[in-house]
């Protein structure tokens, strides 16, 4: 993404370490738990629970703090982030799937993807998905339905589901 500050791109230098960076784990987790009076950047949150995931992928602080910052300024990196957990991610399917059926266009795209992510864990979220095949944008619309596919790879219903939505897709209604 664009300008992120110097901690966040710290954050993400040692997240891009992996199991390198593991003596910082520590820090980067007390960085999560401390509740400092001046509430830390979202979007550095975001960067320091995404490199706790990669350096230790067992971390349970990750989680909360990426379902919190789903309703914070930094969204969409936290829905990113919540991706690149994958079947991780289950217990976040419930906010995933309001998300998915909110106002912002932007924020039902990322949850979407996310859900994709999730994989087959992810099968509650298929009705709102197929619901989403009818969205007026179409990045939402191209979203879920590769979600659908990667949670439900199995399923003969999506060939016809995709020919339909595109013969009567693809323009805003």
């Amino acid at each position: 993404g664009g300008g992120l500050n110097a901690d966040a791109q710290a954050a993400e230098a040692l997240g891009e370490m992996g199991k390198a960076a593991e003596p910082a784990l520590p820090a980067l987790l007390e960085t999560l738990s401390s509740n400092k009076p001046r509430s830390l950047d979202e979007l550095f949150k975001v960067k320091v629970a995404e490199a706790i995931w990669r350096i230790n992928p067992k971390a349970d602080a990750v989680l909360p703090t990426l379902v919190r910052e789903l309703h914070g300024r930094a969204q969409r990196e936290a829905f990113e982030a919540l991706g690149t957990l994958g079947t991780a991610a289950r217990a976040a399917i419930p906010d995933l799937l309001v998300a998915l059926q909110g106002e912002d266009h932007e924020a039902r795209k990322s949850a979407a993807i996310a859900l994709g992510n999730v994989g087959a864990d992810a099968r509650e979220a298929v009705p709102a998905l197929i619901k989403a095949l009818g969205d007026d944008f179409i990045s939402v619309r191209l979203s879920a339905a590769e979600a659908r596919t990667r949670i439900d790879p199995q399923n003969p219903q999506l060939p016809r589901t995709l020919n339909v939505w595109f013969r009567t897709g693809g323009r805003h209604t």
